[in-house]
C-alpha cells in the first residue's frame, strides 16, 4: 500500500493526465506550524529543558565548583585544629583534601577528621611505626597506591600534602568498599586496630567528623 503525501506542486496526476490543482493553504500552514515548533525547541530557556540538556547553557565561568563552596569553611576548621599554620598553608591543605574527597567519593568531614586525629595537620608528622605525613601513610603497605598517586599528583615525597592526602584518601575509600561502607570497621582497619572491640579510634574520628561538619555547614548545628 502506497502512502499518499500531498505535494506542494501546483499540478497533480489524476490517473490519466496532469491537471492544475486548486490552490489550498493547508500544506503551507502545515509547513509554517512545523517550522515554528522547531524554532521554539531551539530557543527554549534552560529552565524549560531537561536537566541533562541544561549543562550546555552553563559556561565554566558560571559553574561554581564544590571546592569554592566549602573552601573557606574547611580552611577555618583546619586552623581551629592547628593554629600554627599560616592561612595560605591551611587553604592549600583544604583544597587538596576537598579534591581527594571528590575523587574518591568520600565524606569531606570524615577525611578532615582522620587527618586531625592522625597528625593534627602537621605535614612532617612521623610515628614510631613508620607512618608518614598528614594521613599517616605507612609506605610499605601502600606501595602501589603511592606509585599511582605520584603520576596523578605530580608529587613524589609522602611529606608533600597533595600526595599524602591522595594516598590516604585512596586507602580509606578501598576499606569502605571492602566493608560495604561500614565506617567504624573501615576506620579501625585504617588505624590497624580492627581487633579492638571498643572501636576507640573509630569513635574518636567519628566524633571529630561531627565537629568538622559544623564548620562545613557554617552553623552551630551539625546536620548528620
Amino acid at each position: 500500500m502506497t502512502t499518499y503525501i500531498p505535494s506542494m506542486s501546483q499540478y497533480h496526476f489524476d490517473g490519466r493526465v496532469f491537471r492544475k490543482r486548486k490552490w489550498s493553504p493547508a500544506p503551507y500552514l502545515l509547513t509554517l506550524f512545523f517550522f515554528c515548533c522547531m524554532s521554539y525547541s531551539y530557543s527554549a530557556t534552560p529552565e524549560q529543558m531537561p536537566e541533562q540538556e541544561r549543562v550546555a547553557f552553563v559556561s565554566p565561568a558560571d559553574a561554581e565548583p564544590p571546592a569554592a563552596q566549602v573552601l573557606p569553611e574547611a580552611t577555618e576548621y583546619i586552623l581551629s585544629v592547628n593554629s600554627s599554620l599560616g592561612k595560605a598553608d591551611a587553604s592549600a591543605f583544604a583544597r587538596h583534601i576537598i579534591d581527594a574527597a571528590e575523587v574518591f567519593k568520600l565524606d569531606l568531614s570524615l577525611l578532615l577528621a582522620i587527618i586531625t586525629v592522625e597528625s593534627r595537620f602537621n605535614p612532617d608528622a612521623m610515628s614510631k611505626a613508620g607512618a608518614v605525613g598528614l594521613t599517616q601513610v605507612i609506605p610499605k603497605w601502600h606501595g602501589s597506591k603511592i606509585k599511582a598517586a605520584r603520576v596523578v599528583t605530580d608529587a613524589y615525597s609522602l611529606f608533600e600534602p597533595k600526595l599524602n592526602i591522595y594516598v590516604g584518601a585512596g586507602a580509606l575509600s578501598e576499606l569502605l568498599d571492602s566493608t560495604a561502607n561500614n565506617v567504624a570497621l573501615s576506620l579501625s582497619k585504617y588505624n590497624g586496630s580492627a581487633g579492638d572491640a571498643s572501636r576507640a579510634y573509630a569513635n574518636r574520628v567519628i566524633a571529630e567528623a561531627k565537629k568538622a561538619r559544623v564548620y562545613l555547614n557554617g552553623s552551630l548545628q551539625a546536620k548528620l
